[in-house]
């Protein structure tokens, strides 16, 4: 696909004069001009690591790394769930790597979570049931059994956790969620 210099000025100045946001313009004009499904998916991840969202301080700061009694899952502030028709993970990777991209790379439809923790931006794959809890956290904290039976039913080993455990861990790990509780 060769690309079009002038409509892609005209989208720039389009968005100048409309102050609307630049990448969701390209976004749309990549649709438009039928680019291929791995493109425009890797243009939404190198938009969403640009854009990732500001430190969550509760999570940074007030997390708790002991269960206790009460304790719940909760949501980052700074995560944002995102979904993509075709992976951009490994494209990424590879074009990190080798400074090409490569649509060989190419994959399922694939969900993660992208957010800041510690000053770095942080991913996590995210098959719908890790989405599904994460969509509930945001909304409302989750007892941690509750979060714990959720995570059962999502995939294990390979390049995932070897189970409902670990997916929590790694979901804390990242900073993706915090325990929050009442010692008893």
């Amino acid at each position: 696909m060769a690309l079009d210099v002038d409509a892609l000025t005209g989208v720039v100045d389009t968005a100048r004069r409309a102050r609307t946001d630049l990448a969701a313009r390209a976004a749309e004009w990549l649709a438009q001009n039928d680019a291929p499904e791995w493109m425009r998916s890797l243009f939404a991840f190198e938009c969403a690591i640009a854009s990732a969202p500001s430190p969550d301080d509760a999570v940074e700061r007030l997390g708790d790394d002991v269960v206790y009694d009460d304790t719940r899952v909760a949501a980052s502030g700074a995560f944002k769930a995102l979904s993509f028709a075709c992976d951009p993970v490994p494209l990424h990777w590879h074009w990190a790597e080798t400074g090409e991209v490569d649509p060989a790379q190419a994959s399922a439809q694939a969900g993660y979570l992208l957010g800041t923790y510690h000053g770095e931006v942080s991913v996590v794959p995210a098959p719908p049931p890790v989405l599904e809890l994460w969509r509930r956290a945001s909304v409302s904290p989750v007892a941690v059994d509750d979060a714990l039976a959720a995570l059962e039913s999502a995939p294990a080993g390979a390049s995932y956790p070897d189970d409902a455990d670990g997916w929590l861990d790694e979901l804390l790990a990242a900073g993706a969620v915090r325990l929050v509780g009442v010692r008893s």
